[in-house]
């Protein structure tokens, strides 16, 4: 699985980041994990015991796998935000990236989801993700979660919420991509397309079986990244006064 896997891993199955803000315990973590860089699950389970286990399947992790590959090369880390400081860093993150768009967002609501973050994107249903440098610990680069119900737009501008699942139609259960940014000083290490596959691991683990986002169309560089990882144009799934919004999908 690799050191991103089993970093994830052993968040999840012990729950060690949640220590009532004491960082010396996420540090102990960090440097057992990396102390045991190359050696991937066997070395989580040979420290932590056969217990995590049964928290894998029996095939690899593909878009794991990549993420590894990329993070390790890149000297980052991918874990997700759970201490004060973590959510305190992606708030700044978020708003450096707002501020780089250059749009106002409050038909998005920007501000009341600033002041209740992490709100939807809390676990189980949402996730967080921050790559951290594995020199200097600083943030690089964040990427959010959240569950989605998409609406339908008829030729006739009616609009009709998608069944969720479990619903009379046994629909899908959509989530969103949100809030990608990545500093631009460390960009070139692959930390974004990292954190897009780690959320893609995590999103296929929660049982979502399709993830949607929304960006810009002068944003050339994320979009190749989105298209490059199979998600395709689809129809708008929510009303914006932004004509320049490109809707995609990806079927996970």
């Amino acid at each position: 699985m690799g050191l991103l896997g089993t970093w994830l891993l052993l968040r999840e199955v012990f729950g060690v980041e949640e220590v009532d803000g004491d960082e010396r315990n996420n540090e102990e973590l960090r440097t057992t994990v990396t102390n045991s860089k190359g050696q991937g699950l066997s070395a989580a389970i040979s420290l932590y015991g056969a217990a995590a286990m049964h928290k894998v399947d029996g095939s690899p992790d593909g878009y794991l796998q990549r993420a590894n590959s990329i993070s390790l090369k890149g000297a980052f880390t991918i874990q997700p935000a759970r201490s004060d400081r973590d959510i305190q860093a992606t708030i700044t993150l978020i708003k450096a990236y707002t501020a780089s768009l250059g749009v106002d967002l409050a038909f998005q609501g920007f501000e009341n989801e600033m002041a209740s973050f992490p709100g939807k994107y809390s676990p189980p249903d949402g996730e967080i993700l921050l790559a951290i440098d594995d020199a200097s610990e600083e943030v690089l680069g964040c990427i959010c979660l959240r569950p989605l119900v998409p609406k339908n737009f008829s030729p006739d501008k009616t609009v009709m919420s998608v069944p969720a699942k479990n619903a009379v139609n046994s629909g899908k259960c959509y989530c969103e991509m949100k809030r990608l940014y990545v500093l631009p000083s460390t960009r070139g290490r692959g930390v974004g397309k990292a954190l897009v596959l780690a959320l893609l691991q995590v999103a296929q683990d929660r049982g979502y079986d399709e993830m949607r986002l929304d960006t810009l169309r002068h944003m050339h560089a994320p979009i190749e990244l989105y298209r490059s990882m199979g998600f395709k144009d689809i129809d708008k799934y929510y009303e914006t006064p932004l004509d320049n919004t490109v809707f995609l999908g990806l079927e996970l």
